[in-house]
């Protein structure tokens, strides 16, 4: 006998075809929605692009007593400027286009004005005198501060140069491995509990390879030149690990990064300041400083 068709009922969950009309109104504000965050990627990606970090490195000369460091000074603003040179004299390196040192200079005095440093008045003699070293190179890498060097094939630890304010004595130091540095390195306790921070290889690794850099150097005055060695009150670095960038579009920037960073101390190895091309404003205040000029 033959059955007659069934007729299955409907088994759609009440509601679906809502669903359907839901995400229909919906999708303009999800197609809207995709089009803000795709408009925020690209003014991101347009402000990494415009942005750079420098970071900085301090130096600041402090007397020893019996078994610790005296406090930190406050040196002198009043200064003269004993020169300005490129580092490639030692290292060999070209820059990606010559700089206009004049330029350069002017955005040192500028920088260092707005510090309250001075010139003497005429007639009078500075307190201290300033070098700047400037250039592309492989400096000496802070995080090895305190290794023991057990072997050095190349240049590793020279001084990047005639540094001091007459030509000679202390400078800027490299690990220059152009020069076919094969120094290798033996840490105390100190550096073996360094080791183990999170984050301090990669840095000491980043810290690495060439760079570009501008060096402001003061120096004791008057009677380095009748001691016949001259005297390092303090020196701040400014290092951009990016050796192809151009010095004439950052160095002024570089300099009003690192400005707040003279004769200053920090407990870091390098702290890092982000700037960008347009605006050299720092995006921190220092930090861990000690013996601040006023």
């Amino acid at each position: 006998m033959k059955l007659p068709p069934v007729s299955l009922p409907d088994v759609r969950p009440a509601g679906s075809l809502a669903v359907v009309r839901s995400s229909t109104l919906l999708r303009p504000l999800v197609l809207s929605l995709a089009c803000v965050f795709l408009l925020a990627s690209r003014v991101g990606a347009a402000e990494d692009k415009d942005s750079f970090k420098v970071n900085i490195r301090t130096e600041v000369e402090r007397e020893w007593t019996l078994f610790s460091k005296k406090p930190a000074v406050v040196h002198s603003k009043v200064y003269s400027l004993a020169w300005i040179r490129n580092a490639k004299i030692v290292s060999q390196l070209d820059l990606i286009s010559p700089v206009d040192v004049n330029a350069l200079l002017r955005e040192v005095h500028d920088v260092l004005a707005s510090r309250g440093f001075h010139q003497p008045e005429p007639g009078k003699v500075p307190d201290i005198l300033l070098t700047i070293l400037f250039g592309r190179s492989t400096l000496r890498n802070p995080y090895d501060d305190g290794a023991m060097p057990v072997a050095d094939a190349g240049l590793g630890n020279g001084t990047l140069g005639a540094t001091g304010p007459s030509g000679g004595g202390r400078g800027e130091t490299t690990s220059s491995a152009s020069a076919g540095s094969t120094e290798q390195v033996v840490g105390g306790m100190d550096l073996a509990m360094a080791i183990r921070t999170p984050g301090y290889m990669e840095k000491k690794m980043a810290a690495e390879g060439e760079k570009v850099f501008i060096s402001v150097t003061a120096w004791e005055f008057p009677g380095f030149a009748s001691k016949g060695k001259p005297k390092m009150l303090w020196r701040t670095t400014m290092v951009v690990d990016d050796p192809g960038m151009d010095l004439n579009e950052i160095g002024g920037k570089m300099l009003a990064l690192g400005a707040p960073y003279f004769d200053r101390e920090i407990s870091e190895k390098e702290t890092t300041v982000t700037g960008t091309l347009t605006d050299a404003t720092p995006a921190a205040n220092p930090a861990s400083e000690a013996g601040a000029g006023k």
